[in-house]
């Protein structure tokens, strides 16, 4: 049974310097990123959406999804865990 879920994360920028997130890769075709485009300054926060389309076989589940910026830190990497239930 498939059950699509959005899960956002606040991201906040706790560098001294602007960036902007420019590429999401996820480890698998079922999850996609909403990314903000616009350049987040130092201490703002912003919101990332995660939705997975629920199509992953009964047991534990882990996603990862790796953002890439363009200024330090280069890539960070989000996780998503649970357990899909049938």
């Amino acid at each position: 049974m498939e059950a699509e879920r959005v899960i956002t994360f606040n991201l906040v920028n706790d560098r001294d310097v602007p960036f902007t997130l420019v590429e999401s890769t996820a480890d698998c075709g079922c999850t996609t990123v909403e990314l903000p485009t616009r350049t987040i300054a130092p201490g703002e926060a912003v919101p990332v959406s995660i939705r997975f389309n629920g199509n992953a076989p009964a047991g534990p589940l882990k996603r990862s999804i790796t953002i890439t910026t363009d200024n330090g830190p280069l890539r960070f990497e989000l996780i998503l865990k649970g357990t899909m239930v049938p």
